[in-house]
């Protein structure tokens, strides 16, 4: 069964699912209408098997991905449904897919930040999804930014480097896969117009420091999943040596210094 549409937005909305009484296993891959980033297996009645129908995400031929995906969710339950006569209502929870996630460059010389001369990438090999929603083998992805933005404010940073009194922005939007504990997503940035790398971070690494200091009791996996926008902001000095990072997830906050980056 599909639904779409103006429908969804309805409070209490349900979908109703004629069934005999009896144990089953119900699958829902949501999203797939609201564009082609992600395809799953047409489903036919009595010959595709719930195994058979896995998610993957579209990527081109160089295995990368540049646009602003939809929203992915994924939802499983596996009940008894009652014999007793009406109606009985039965949960399934959602799970999102995917995340937005921003990363702010902030120059604190004083000078422009080209866009044309930095280079962003996020590397996980997160695109093909059982349909438990474990990640199968697949390619190595390469997400690239959506969005690059550039603009300047006034600063008052105190940080271990001098600055001027205008700090210069950069800004790299992506949309990526689930982040999970099981893979290892690392951002890359690089100056191309000097030909050098200008840092490289483990994702999970520093989201989940986060965690540490805050919800210390939460599972790191749960941790990612309940949340959808991830922002990191990388202080650069006068030669474009990153100072210090900071990164903030709802009102939470942890600034790490550069003893621990590339």
């Amino acid at each position: 069964k599909t639904e779409s549409g103006d429908a969804l937005g309805v409070e209490g909305w349900m979908m109703d699912v004629s069934l005999e009484p009896g144990t089953y296993d119900l699958l829902a891959w949501c999203g797939l209408e609201e564009g082609d980033y992600f395809k799953v297996p047409a489903a036919t009645i009595g010959k595709t098997t719930i195994e058979e129908l896995k998610c993957r995400l579209e990527r081109n031929a160089d295995n990368e991905v540049k646009d602003d995906l939809n929203d992915l969710f994924h939802g499983s339950l596996h009940s008894e449904f009652s014999a007793k006569p009406g109606s009985h209502v039965y949960t399934m929870n959602l799970l999102k897919n995917t995340n937005s996630v921003r990363i702010n460059l902030h120059h604190l010389s004083g000078e422009d930040l080209n866009p044309e001369d930095f280079r962003f990438e996020i590397l996980d090999d997160n695109g093909y999804m059982n349909w438990d929603n474990t990640l199968l083998e697949d390619d190595l992805l390469t997400y690239r930014p959506w969005l690059m933005t550039s603009g300047s404010v006034s600063s008052d940073v105190e940080v271990p480097s001098k600055a001027d009194e205008k700090l210069n922005i950069l800004s790299a939007d992506f949309t990526v896969g689930r982040l999970m504990t099981s893979q290892n997503p690392v951002l890359h940035i690089y100056n191309d117009h000097l030909d050098r790398r200008v840092l490289t971070i483990p994702l999970n690494d520093y989201f989940l420091a986060v965690r540490s200091a805050n919800v210390a009791s939460m599972d790191p996996q749960e941790f990612l999943d309940r949340n959808d926008d991830f922002n990191m902001t990388v202080l650069l000095d006068k030669n474009l040596d990153w100072v210090s990072v900071s990164i903030n997830i709802h009102s939470w906050r942890v600034v790490k210094y550069n003893e621990t980056l590339q």
